[in-house]
């Protein structure tokens, strides 16, 4: 009883005090809008509202209630809020229907309220209802192809066929409802994302047109997988077949399940993993031209029947932590890749990466070596979470977020974009141009240069500055452009080029680290540094690591980027740089300590990797370092800041960790910024301009009364680099 005392006087203290932080104890965006301007009388539509408990943790879960007021007249409510109770922090949804009557102008609006003396009027909804239009109708052939996936914390997405079509043209619109726990934001190209759901949510999608009767497709019941899951998008905007293959590698010790399992003895318990193990997604049909795929990916999957623990190796397999995922578009060589000497069948005792769209199987093989590098192949690579190996173990780890690359280093060969999926905050690394487009630049390029291709192969496939140097044996002869970058490389260490000072700096730079190596001896000259070492920035001992910073290394980025001063290829230190960042346009690794361009670390549920275009990306725009803000909540403060939301007065975007980045148009500033603390009290300031950011204190601002923990908060768009060498 004492509890239900201290929320009454919460309440009535609520309206007497509005000083300090911002609270809304109650807070409904609304996440879907179904309702049209001009609805037909006699059908069907419906609004989504998500709303969310703001109330303390330690007060009770509270009841919803929702109702229509104004010209409520063949309206009602419907949701998950109005059948459960909703606990501090936790979030449900409520639906607005309706089904006009006659036709005519109506105004309503729902208003929310907790069965105390708070409520919340959220705005009007003004219609204009026609009569029918009985000509048009809907067609949808995949109303019965949704399925959906969720985490034991409730978390998951799903995917559906949007090939809705209205006979007369008008666009056709989905819209989402949810029956049980849980909320759903979904969009209009067949994906969505789950929160707060359990195995007796259901969803329903319905296709709307403006000129005819929706069409309700089959509900769809949300499998539940005890193993966190995030998810793999895969779009071919291309005229030909693509080929996925997924790949966990070999591991010695796997930080990432000792960090799951919450293992204190990491040295016995190491998870190793004496084998590659590799997903074919759909087989080898691959997905098709104009298609999309959507696969589960489940943080582990049993081996073997009764795992007996981390001591004994090959007993899980680990689909989150440095994986690769390698785009194949010539059936023949991934055929070949199952029936390699090594490579066999794989049962799993759990499920494994899972198609939920798109594709009806995944073929997993153990393998010894990774996929041939001289086949018609591009590669990517991801990390799904964070792990602290720094702190002792158990080692924390952080769910929330995805790390992810296409690296260009060792070759380059199909247009590839990646971006975090069911996130929009971020722009895309890689290119969005077509196959055609993409491939002209590669023959430009080779027409350009006397560089080298991958021998043998039906399209160009171009090694970087490394392999060529190394005189990898898989490329067409190496002879003459290796020539041509030691001629540059000397020539540029005489005074009279306009690059020697930047080359000097880098010969003393590996001259020191030669000298470190051989007991103080240096290099006797330029001559004399091995063209492997300085392009593939390699030391010359394990002992004596080169700088990734300071003035050797300033100078040798310098260098890798000279093209922005010249107008060919053949004045380059290094003509591959300029195919890639400036020919083809891709903020991709194009050397080997270039991850400021190419690394992303993001918050997601999951990758979208497009081929040969954007559709499928949820942000158009290509990521740029320089306009990617960081958000630090302030370092020291006493509050815990838990949820955050962008451009938005809810914490909507996502969990909080330390950080958060984004990167959005200038359209989107002013920018409200809003974080959520442990005790679901809400914070705001705003964000005045987009990146580049100044130095001094215009960059945000806040209400007068939240200057104390406003102060501390730090926005910034700095970048670091650690890349390791190339194939390491």
């Amino acid at each position: 009883m004492t509890q239900y005392i201290r929320y009454f006087i919460f309440n009535i203290l609520f309206f007497l005090s509005m000083t300090g932080h911002a609270v809304d104890k109650i807070v409904c965006d609304i996440t879907n809008t179904g309702i049209p301007e001009r609805p037909e009388v006699g059908q069907a539509y419906a609004n989504t509202y998500t709303c969310q408990n703001r109330n303390p943790m330690h007060f009770p879960a509270i009841q919803l209630a929702g109702v229509v007021l104004g010209n409520s007249i063949g309206t009602s409510v419907t949701g998950s809020c109005a059948t459960q109770k909703v606990a501090s922090g936790q979030s449900c949804q409520f639906m607005v229907n309706i089904n006009p009557l006659k036709t005519g102008t109506q105004t309503f609006h729902l208003q929310v309220f907790d069965g105390s003396i708070y409520y919340l009027n959220l705005p009007d909804i003004t219609t204009t209802a026609v009569s029918p239009q009985p000509s048009a109708t809907i067609t949808w052939p995949g109303y019965n192809g949704g399925s959906a996936q969720a985490d034991s914390r409730g978390n998951g997405a799903g995917s559906f066929i949007a090939n809705a079509t209205d006979s007369s043209g008008h666009q056709i619109r989905y819209t989402f409802a949810i029956s049980g726990p849980g909320t759903i934001v979904g969009t209009q190209t067949g994906t969505f994302t789950l929160t707060g759901v359990n195995s007796s949510t259901v969803i329903t999608i319905t296709a709307t047109a403006d000129d005819a009767a929706p069409v309700v497709g089959t509900p769809i019941t949300v499998q539940v997988s005890n193993v966190p899951i995030k998810i793999l998008s895969f779009y071919n905007n291309t005229s030909e077949t693509i080929y996925p293959v997924i790949e966990a590698p070999i591991l010695t010790v796997d930080p990432w399940l000792q960090a799951q399992f919450g293992v204190v003895d990491v040295v016995y318990n190491t998870f190793a993993a004496t084998k590659l193990h590799r997903v074919y997604v759909n087989g080898t049909n691959g997905i098709p031209p104009m298609q999309s795929a959507l696969v589960s990916v489940p943080f582990y999957s049993y081996l073997v029947p009764n795992p007996m623990g981390g001591h004994y190796p090959d007993q899980l397999v680990d689909w989150w932590s440095s994986m690769r995922v390698y785009i194949y578009d010539v059936q023949s060589y991934l055929i070949q890749t199952q029936i390699e000497d090594g490579v066999s069948p794989v049962t799993l005792y759990t499920p494994g990466p899972t198609c939920i769209s798109g594709c009806s199987q995944t073929s997993v093989y153990s393998a010894n070596t990774i996929m041939p590098t001289n086949d018609p192949q591009q590669l990517t690579e991801y990390t799904f979470a964070d792990v602290t190996t720094a702190d002792p173990p158990p080692y924390p780890i952080n769910r929330t977020t995805v790390n992810y690359d296409y690296s260009a280093v060792d070759q380059v060969y199909l247009p590839v974009a990646m971006e975090p999926y069911g996130s929009n905050l971020v722009g895309y690394t890689g290119t969005v141009e077509d196959l055609t487009s993409f491939r002209n630049g590669l023959n430009t390029f080779l027409a350009g240069t006397l560089w080298p291709t991958y021998a043998g192969l039906p399209y160009p496939r171009i090694p970087g500055a490394y392999n060529v140097v190394i005189g990898n044996p898989q490329l067409t002869s190496t002879t003459a452009q290796t020539a041509a970058l030691t001629a540059y490389w000397n020539n540029c260490n005489n005074v009279a080029s306009p690059d020697y000072t930047n080359c000097n700096a880098v010969f003393n730079m590996f001259s020191a680290n030669y000298a470190a190596c051989n007991s103080g001896t240096p290099l006797s000259g330029p001559s004399a540094l091995p063209m492997a070492n300085l392009y593939g920035y390699l030391t010359f001992c394990d002992a004596q690591q080169l700088p990734s910073s300071g003035a050797g290394f300033d100078a040798y980025t310098a260098l890798q980027n000279n093209y922005k001063n010249y107008s060919s290829y053949a004045q380059d230190f290094n003509p591959y740089v300029e195919l890639i960042h400036q020919t083809l346009q891709m903020n991709v690794y194009a050397y080997s300590v270039n991850d400021v361009v190419g690394f992303i670390n993001a918050i997601g549920d999951g990758l979208v990797i497009t081929v040969g275009g954007a559709t499928g990306l949820p942000n158009s725009q290509q990521y740029d370092p320089q306009k990617v803000i960081t958000v630090s909540p302030g370092a020291g403060s006493t509050v815990v800041y838990t949820q955050y939301g962008v451009c938005s007065h809810t914490a909507s975007s996502g969990p909080l960790s330390g950080v958060f980045t984004f990167q959005l148009p200038s359209s989107s500033f002013p920018c409200e910024i809003t974080l959520e603390d442990s005790q679901n009290k809400l914070y705001h300031f705003t964000l005045n301009s987009p990146a580049p950011l100044t130095t001094g204190g215009s960059d945000i601002s806040c209400a007068a009364a939240d200057q104390p923990w406003c102060s501390g908060v730090v926005v910034a768009n700095t970048q670091t680099i650690n890349t390791p060498p190339p194939n390491s």
